[in-house]
């Protein structure tokens, strides 16, 4: 990624962290004025938000470094184990949310009455919360699309700030029913009102961070990209080596970050030099780079390709 579109990336993340601090803060305020847990853990969402966008300032400068000796592959995979913990950690707060909400309701069970919640505070939250996401959302968008859809962070962020405000947005909505017929249908489950709507919050929240967690640690284990994007590259090699009397064998593509690292076997007909092969390698990583954010390709010499690997245990 060029330095430019880097720039562009800081200067989102720390809008970011501005805005998840003042909702982090708001939550955890506003929970305390409203004697609402469902706020707290929304609340409790936007923090981490704000510690993981320090975090991902650094990541998204490192991740684009040159090899090196301590990391001769480079810093490709930082990126994701940054969304990997990112998600994972957002996980915990799911489940810590939803265990004590369920507590909550077995208390109520047992005969304890919560504390009343103030419905008044909680629309202004509301509204107020719903505002600064879609800002977020619109300047995440727009910066990851300036940086030629590049930085899978601010993609990670733009959903994670309009995911935050569908929540956030959803729960409002939840409360104003609980208002509006506590004295009625919903009189039996109105104290725990805020209980049903945090369990409620975690379920939708789970899906969406254990998919992130699961593309994210896909990537770190080193599994392959989708069949799509092989048969992509697959026809990029075989268009440009058309002209070389070459066969390919085997492509291999893997994502890590913002990085495909591609393995091209192939099969050369003449006797070829290891200059030959850097020229091969070159020329085919400068084709598939207009492709993708950043590539790196590997050219293999090979009669069998993958199946290589898998000979050698026998």
């Amino acid at each position: 990624m060029s330095a430019t579109a880097q720039n562009v990336e800081s200067s989102a993340l720390r809008v970011g962290m501005v805005g998840n601090l003042a909702m982090g803060f708001a939550g955890v305020l506003a929970s305390i004025l409203s004697n609402s847990q469902a706020l707290l853990v929304d609340g409790l969402f936007s923090l981490v938000g704000f510690f993981a966008a320090i975090i991902a300032v650094r990541v998204g400068r490192q991740s684009s470094a040159r090899p090196d000796d301590l990391r001769p592959f480079g810093y490709a995979a930082d990126e994701a184990v940054f969304t990997t913990f990112r998600a994972l950690s957002l996980l915990g707060l799911v489940a810590f949310a939803f265990t004590n909400a369920l507590a909550k309701i077995a208390s109520y069970i047992g005969g304890t009455v919560p504390a009343p919640v103030k419905f008044e505070v909680i629309g202004v939250y509301t509204v107020v919360i719903c505002l600064i996401c879609v800002g977020l959302w619109a300047n995440h968008l727009r910066c990851w699309k300036k940086t030629g859809e590049q930085s899978d962070i601010l993609k990670l962020e733009s959903r994670a700030a309009a995911f935050d405000g569908v929540i956030t947005g959803t729960a409002g909505i939840g409360f104003g029913l609980v208002y509006l017929f506590q004295d009625g249908p919903l009189s039996v489950v109105a104290p725990i009102g805020d209980s049903i709507i945090v369990i409620c919050l975690c379920c939708v929240a789970s899906g969406t961070y254990w998919a992130d967690f699961k593309s994210s640690l896909g990537e770190l284990v080193g599994i392959s990209a989708g069949n799509e994007i092989v048969k992509e590259v697959r026809i990029s090699a075989e268009e440009h080596f058309s002209n070389e009397d070459i066969d390919i064998i085997d492509v291999v593509v893997m994502k890590t970050g913002r990085t495909h690292s591609v393995v091209v076997f192939i099969d050369p007909k003449k006797q070829v030099s290891g200059r030959d092969m850097d020229k091969l390698s070159m020329s085919l990583n400068k084709r598939l780079s207009s492709q993708f954010a950043r590539v790196e390709v590997l050219i293999v010499v090979s009669e069998i390709g993958r199946e290589v690997f898998r000979s050698s245990e026998d």
